[in-house]
């Protein structure tokens, strides 16, 4: 009986292990995605707001800065 304790002990440990594991790997994909996320809203918004000659340097039109600027933060 002792051994099957043990037995069922480690398989515990082992589950919270791999448990935390995933979940810290959760944890790090959700903030890579909310950093990804923040920083294509701040791009966009940016390049709503450059002025011709800064779009001239970039080599956009006015129309393609403005279509790229409006897409919803999720969408690549």
């Amino acid at each position: 009986m002792k051994t099957l304790n043990v037995a069922l002990e480690q398989e515990a440990s082992n589950l919270s292990f791999f448990s935390s594991s995933f979940a810290t790997h959760g944890l790090k994909v959700a903030r890579r995605t909310l950093r990804g996320w923040r920083e294509r809203a701040r791009t966009r918004h940016a390049l709503r707001n450059l002025s011709p000659a800064g779009l001239d340097d970039i080599g956009l039109s006015r129309d393609a800065a403005l279509v790229e600027s409006y897409k919803p933060f999720w969408r690549e």
